[in-house]
């Protein structure tokens, strides 16, 4: 699925905001939802922070995909925090003249909810409950893109296009209202803006974002991956 909101061209360098979900938006009292955000002039998604999730894989030991919830707390714990070390030694990665105010190469952003309470708001303001879950995950989508919608939080000289790539095709009818609501809006976004799915298997950002997004709903429910919550929020974008 692709959702253009400018037509897409062929250019140097794209920013890559990659979005995995943990827990689920329809059910349940915990849901979260992070982006890792990175710059690269590859243009085939399968390569870009490849050599970071490998590295990764490498330091938990890991054989396959990536996946939060396959994954112990105390490697979770070891290995986020070394993912900006692996991001400064990713051929795929852009280091400098990055769009935001630090030269990091990844960073995030995060959003959390409780479903049970938010469907129910929703429910209640829209008068169409049946759409709540929809709903949370297109204000979720939303929130994590946030720095897309305010030209001061983006250097947007530094790249060509915007690329959102998200995992599987549930996030369709979501990423489709939000394009719509951007172009409703007028929003002053990034000229080429692109949203996409793609297989989360062949896909090393959507594993990242995978592994971030569990580690924060984690610690919201358990208490614990207290150094990856602290290590993503040292790379989290601009508190928005």
């Amino acid at each position: 699925m692709r959702v253009v909101r400018y037509p897409r061209y062929m250019s140097s360098t794209s920013l890559y905001v990659f979005i995995d979900e943990s827990g689920h938006h329809a059910t349940g009292k915990h849901y979260s939802v992070a982006a890792a955000w990175c710059l690269s002039d590859r243009a085939r998604t399968m390569r870009v922070l490849e050599a970071t999730r490998d590295r990764m894989a490498d330091h938990i030991g890991a054989t396959g995909e990536l996946k939060g919830a396959s994954t112990p707390p105390s490697k979770l714990d070891s290995v986020i925090p070394s993912m900006t070390d692996y991001g400064f030694r990713d051929s795929s990665v852009v280091h400098k003249r990055v769009p935001w105010a630090t030269e990091e190469p990844i960073r995030h952003t995060i959003h959390d909810a409780n479903p049970a309470v938010a469907k129910q708001v929703i429910g209640d303001i829209t008068g169409q409950p049946l759409d709540a879950p929809e709903l949370l995950q297109t204000l979720a989508l939303s929130r994590v893109l946030n720095p897309l919608f305010y030209p001061d939080r983006l250097d947007a000289s530094v790249f060509d296009e915007a690329i959102i790539i998200l995992d599987s095709e549930t996030w369709q009818h979501p990423a489709t209202r939000l394009a719509e609501s951007i172009d409703a809006a007028g929003a002053d976004v990034p000229d080429a803006l692109t949203f996409e799915t793609r297989d989360s298997q062949s896909t090393p950002g959507i594993q990242i974002a995978d592994l971030a997004a569990y580690s924060w709903l984690r610690h919201r429910k358990v208490g614990d991956c207290k150094a990856a919550v602290r290590a993503i929020k040292n790379r989290q974008l601009a508190d928005y």
